[in-house]
């Protein structure tokens, strides 16, 4: 049960229900090693959805050794270490583990073709484009048998989209939230809503982009999903130096970097934060950018959300 409640969970979070997950960490590991499997990947799946990867990662790989590679439920293990694996930046590992799900017995097509689009975008966020693009070429029979209903599918080719046509971008990025929402996938409508507002940003379309990123800051405080409102929290100070805030996006960016459950920073995202924390220094000063960094590093996770919120109001109309 605890197995078939993480997939739900990694559909929709709720926060209640993962604490609750979370405490199958805690089963003797001297029972049957299925069961102690099982509890792993319940726990695991909690603690990827709320961004302690270091934790998660612990969980699946025990999860994997105790499951047999014919186990009907070791491929959920599978995805979530994949998944894991890929907020850290882990290029290498993405891709083992999505050649497992590729190979492995019992895994459901939508699951593999998830796994492949993670493994592209994953190429694609450190840089190598020509090469995301290759897989998903190379397994574009199966995206468009999945794609038909499954959301995160559009999502990842709107990412592939971003840089060269943002319009197009867009387009997948609205298809993916209507298709993922029909079918009760929050987590794919948020994925896709967060990816929707970095468009919006590099278009510098200010006041758009301040209300998709309030507006999922306010969503996704809900959730537990700390992984994404890091992502969003990062794009808003991006966009905060864009229009003139430069205190709070130093304030944001210092309190991502004091967290250690936001996701990895590769590829072109840090020529991007390099640039944003020149910025803010040319702009603050030497002193001022320092005092904002010691005031977001000291910061609490509900205190960075309501500065965000606040800061990205005023740009809202």
């Amino acid at each position: 049960l605890g197995v078939l409640v993480a997939l739900l969970l990694s559909d929709n979070p709720d926060l209640a229900v993962l604490a609750q997950l979370e405490r199958l960490a805690l089963v003797p590991t001297d029972l049957e090693p299925e069961t102690v499997g099982r509890c792993a990947i319940a726990a695991g799946t909690a603690r990827w959805l709320q961004g302690d990867n270091a934790e998660a990662d612990r969980l699946l790989a025990d999860a994997l050794r105790r499951l047999p590679p014919d186990h009907t439920q070791r491929w959920t293990a599978q995805a979530m270490h994949l998944y894991t694996h890929m907020f850290e930046g882990q290029l290498d590992a993405v891709q083992a583990d999505a050649t497992a799900l590729l190979e492995s017995p019992n895994v459901p097509e939508w699951v593999a073709a998830v796994g492949v689009c993670c493994a592209a975008m994953s190429y694609l966020f450190a840089g190598e484009r020509a090469a995301g693009e290759r897989l998903l070429a190379a397994h574009a029979t199966l995206l468009e048998r999945v794609g038909a209903v499954d959301g995160f599918i559009a999502y990842t080719h709107g990412e592939f989209a971003a840089e060269p046509d943002p319009q197009r971008a867009l387009d997948l990025f609205a298809r993916a939230g209507a298709q993922s929402r029909s079918i009760g996938q929050r987590y794919h409508v948020e994925v896709a809503s967060v990816a929707r507002a970095a468009v919006l940003i590099r278009l510098r379309r200010g006041a758009e982009a301040a209300r998709a990123c309030h507006d999922s800051v306010q969503r996704l405080r809900t959730t537990g999903m700390w992984p994404q409102l890091w992502m969003v929290l990062r794009l808003s100070a991006e966009l905060l130096v864009d229009l003139g805030d430069l205190e709070t996006a130093a304030v944001l960016l210092a309190a991502g970097e004091a967290d250690p459950q936001a996701p990895a920073v590769v590829g072109p995202d840090r020529a991007r934060h390099a640039a944003m924390g020149s910025a803010i220094e040319r702009g603050l000063g030497a002193d001022g950018a320092a005092a904002a960094r010691r005031t977001g590093g000291g910061l609490t996770r509900a205190a960075v959300l309501e500065h965000a919120l606040a800061a990205l109001a005023q740009f809202t109309t």
